[in-house]
């Protein structure tokens, strides 16, 4: 779950081994390895492993990116939305993200239920 999270994947992209990820065992190695070849090392034209790795970094930061977004879209909406439509929709949108917010999500269902029962 630790990269699922929009905070577990920003810890990652910052050199650090996310929570509910083991920091031993090689896990520390690994994630500092990974972040120096990612951003401080020059690119390698030699080194398909290098460009594949930073492909998939580039990716990872562009996923936190968009994960944000859709937390700030729900935190935002949630206050005032009064269309059940609108907040299945969101609920949609987290689950195909594969984005770990069980509270947002917890939000989302609980102003659904209320908008059910005020029909």
């Amino acid at each position: 779950m630790a990269l699922r999270a929009t905070e577990g994947l920003k810890t990652l992209l910052a050199g650090k081994v996310p929570p509910g990820m083991d920091a031993t065992g090689g896990n520390d190695h690994l994630v500092d390895c990974t972040f120096y070849f990612c951003t401080e090392a020059p690119p390698s034209q030699c080194s398909d492993w290098g460009a594949e790795i930073r492909s998939i970094w580039s990716w990872l930061e562009g996923q936190v990116e968009l994960w944000q977004s859709k937390e700030a879209k729900v935190d935002s909406a949630l206050p005032h939305c009064e269309d059940i439509q609108e907040v299945a929709a969101l609920i949609k949108e987290l689950q195909a993200l594969c984005l770990y917010s069980p509270e947002r999500l917890g939000q989302l269902k609980e102003r659904m239920a209320e908008l059910l029962r005020d029909m």
